[in-house]
């Protein structure tokens, strides 16, 4: 759903969005390239405080597609792949002391950003080497590097997340953002209107949102999260096709096509209520015409008004696409998005994408993507008056072209139906699960992936 520059440090969607650079402390001597293995870090007391000079500390992303579909000039290598990370154990586990770290391609503060992870996220540690830009040493965490300065011994792996793990509150006024729990910190301002912020931790006076921000308390107050009944349809052999998500609520079947208004309460006795959200088996398809006053569907119960559900077909693979690739495709009549693995469909679900009709930033283009980037959250902010958004921890973030990603939603219901800024909103179990299904995955810990373009990306196909 939402952009301003594209998120390239994750644990730093935008889903309805303006991605901040990293924090890059002041530069360390050089220090010798010969490898060394040092036992693991000794524990130290995790903190909020800001990161020391020697940390390299990735900050808050701001994504907004809304406004700037032009992606940052950063990270420009993909992550490379470690098969043998798979199998070597890990010499130790680890959990940074700073809110959120770079992941570097190699154990240089020079190299390039292929990566993030996040406090409270563990993460394995393979290997430790010197480096330059980092006092102690670079960590090796599966394909990419990180300094181990702030490192804070963990037990083991965190564990799998929730489709929403977050807990929001919503800002009552024009506000100060802070670096931390101090007026005399201030870096920046929130506006009141459609303001969401993530609640981490809460003091007396102060509210810590992503990941090391703070608001004064009194501004914040409790969000009502929108939870949604609708989850995605796994299809099998025997699912029945084509499949029809009933996508409003006072949705009935009648037992002939096209009855008008009259005769449907003459005949309401016969009529069968279709609970939104539920899917059937499309039996017959009406076409429109002058006699019958629009396209209708027969489903089991009845016939159905053709706009009142979104249709999923099989459909052919795209040119390009290979024969055992996964690709997704998201059509914006149907309002639906479907997961393919080569010819074969094993997902569909509702989703809600842009509203408008023409210009850049309520549009969903059309076109053939692979995912470049992918964040379990992201931060989205943009847009002027009636436009404005702040959105915290938007869960389950995937980019494939420019500003336009795919990302779950806590604040909308309205799936079946165009209303994002321009982005794919999915409830986030679906999100959750469509993340997860994509390729490359995400190295364990490891809270982003930064720039994919050269990893072959699952593909993103969208069409009207």
């Amino acid at each position: 759903m939402t952009r301003s520059r594209i998120p390239y440090l994750a644990a730093l969607c935008a889903l309805t969005l303006a991605c901040s650079t990293a924090d890059e402390a002041s530069s360390v001597a050089e220090r010798g390239s010969l490898p060394v293995t040092p036992p693991p870090p000794a524990p130290q007391q995790a903190s909020a405080a800001a990161a020391t000079p020697n940390a390299e500390e990735a900050s808050p992303p701001e994504v907004s597609p809304a406004q700037e579909h032009n992606p940052s000039p950063e990270a420009e290598d993909p992550v490379k792949a470690s098969p043998e990370a798979a199998s070597e154990a890990p010499l130790s586990w680890a959990d940074l002391e700073n809110p959120a770290m770079v992941v570097r391609s190699k154990p240089s503060k020079k190299s390039d950003r292929v990566g993030t992870v996040r406090r409270g996220r563990t993460f394995p540690v393979y290997e430790y080497t010197e480096g330059r830009g980092c006092k102690k040493a670079w960590a090796r965490i599966g394909p990419g590097w990180v300094c181990s300065d702030r490192f804070v011994e963990a037990e083991g792996p965190t564990g799998p997340s929730a489709p929403l793990p977050f807990k929001y509150g919503v800002v009552y006024e024009d506000t100060e953002i802070h670096r931390g729990p101090s007026k005399r910190m201030a870096t920046g301002k929130i506006r009141k209107r459609k303001s969401t912020v993530t609640v981490l931790e809460e003091t007396k006076r102060w509210v810590r949102t992503w990941p090391d921000q703070w608001l004064q308390r009194r501004v914040v107050g409790p969000r009502e999260v929108r939870t949604s009944s609708l989850e995605g349809e796994h299809i099998t052999e025997d699912t029945p096709m084509p499949l029809a998500f009933i996508r409003r609520n006072h949705t009935y079947a009648y037992p002939e096509p096209g009855m008008k208004k009259r005769e449907r309460r003459k005949r309401e006795s016969e009529r069968v209520k279709l609970q939104r959200f539920s899917r059937l088996q499309v039996l017959e398809e009406h076409p429109q015409g002058r006699k019958w006053g629009g396209q209708h569907i027969r489903v089991e119960g009845g016939w159905v008004d053709r706009h009142q559900v979104g249709i999923v077909k099989r459909s052919e693979r795209p040119k390009g696409v290979g024969p055992d690739e996964k690709w997704l495709l998201i059509d914006l009549s149907e309002q639906t998005l479907v997961a393919y693995e080569g010819d074969k469909l094993v997902f569909a679900t509702l989703t809600s994408t842009g509203k408008g009709t023409s210009g850049p930033e309520s549009v969903t283009p059309v076109g053939k993507w692979r995912i470049k980037n992918k964040l379990r959250s992201s931060r989205m902010a943009g847009g002027e008056g009636a436009s404005y958004h702040f959105l915290s921890d938007v869960p389950w973030v995937q980019y494939y072209h420019r500003g336009y990603a795919i990302h779950g939603v806590y604040w909308h219901n309205g799936f079946g139906w165009p209303l994002s800024q321009g982005c794919t909103n999915l409830t986030p179990k679906d999100a959750q699960w469509v993340f997860h299904f994509t390729g490359p995955h995400l190295p364990e810990g490891w809270y982003s992936m930064l720039d994919l373009s050269k990893e072959k990306g699952t593909w993103v196909v969208v069409r009207k």
